[in-house]
């Protein structure tokens, strides 16, 4: 119908697909007073949430002293404004709050190795859960939510809430959003438990002077948690501060943790 009056654009198919009813009214009137022909061409018809306004004119129609002036106005629907795209998401260096009473009668050094993703923490002999590990080490997340976080064992067996967390487990936090989905594992230290039980206690101490001795080497990761005072080896001094902490410095709050960052 719009080729039929003379009008010329790239968008004739899309307009008369959203306008045909009106398109075919207003040619019915532009035939009815003769306008039609090279006067009624138009260029470059705008479309796709646009608003426009065509105007002709027609003078003495039909041959008679009459003139006549048509307005045509075209308004599609505006189309929908896509969502903004989403950064990235990004999953930042865990912490803990050491100043929080709670917190600090179960963790009273934390620090976190981001070269290796190893996290450090000196807790209460009797150590904690993974459920208590989650809820006060903060992983921040930039641009999305923490969609699942759990512990695994050193076998990557996922932990039950109340399993005490021992040396060489790993947190698993996932987010995502629209862009993009991070995970960070993180491997767990607990200073001071080497044999891996999630408490400090005298099997500890057994494994390191075996150690000492050359008689049972330790691996990689329970040589972290043997170095509780942070000197990078295994010696008399780690095995006195299991000692102290084992016995009475922790109740009393005199213990001071080497793992601070």
């Amino acid at each position: 119908m719009l080729t039929a009056l003379g009008f010329t654009s790239d968008s004739v198919v899309a307009l008369e697909a959203v306008y045909s009813t009106m398109i075919d009214l207003a040619a019915k009137v532009l035939v009815k007073f003769d306008i039609t022909g090279p006067a009624t061409t138009l260029a470059g018809i705008k479309v796709a949430g646009e608003f426009a306004t065509y105007s002709w004119s027609k003078q003495s129609v039909k041959n008679l002293n009459v003139d006549v002036a048509f307005t045509l106005v075209l308004a599609s629907e505006k189309a929908p404004t896509p969502p903004p795209a989403e950064d990235p998401v990004e999953i930042e260096a865990p912490t803990v709050d050491l100043n929080d009473v709670e917190i600090n009668k179960l963790i009273r050094g934390f620090y976190y190795d981001v070269a290796v993703n190893d996290v450090y923490i000196d807790a209460l002999c009797t150590g904690i859960t993974a459920e208590q590990l989650l809820k006060y080490v903060e992983f921040t997340i930039t641009n999305a939510t923490i969609e699942d976080s759990y512990v695994v064992d050193r076998n990557g067996n996922k932990c039950a809430n109340d399993a005490l967390v021992g040396t060489g487990y790993s947190v698993v936090v996932t987010a995502s959003n629209s862009v993009s989905s991070e995970t960070l594992t993180v491997r767990v230290i607990m200073v001071g438990d080497v044999n891996g039980n999630g408490k400090v206690d005298s099997g500890d101490a057994a494994m390191m002077a075996r150690h000492y001795l050359g008689i049972e080497l330790l691996d990689e990761a329970q040589l972290l948690a043997a170095d509780n005072n942070r000197n990078g080896k295994v010696d008399s001094g780690d095995a006195a501060r299991i000692a102290a902490k084992y016995t009475y410095t922790w109740d009393d709050n005199t213990y001071e943790s080497f793992y601070k960052a």
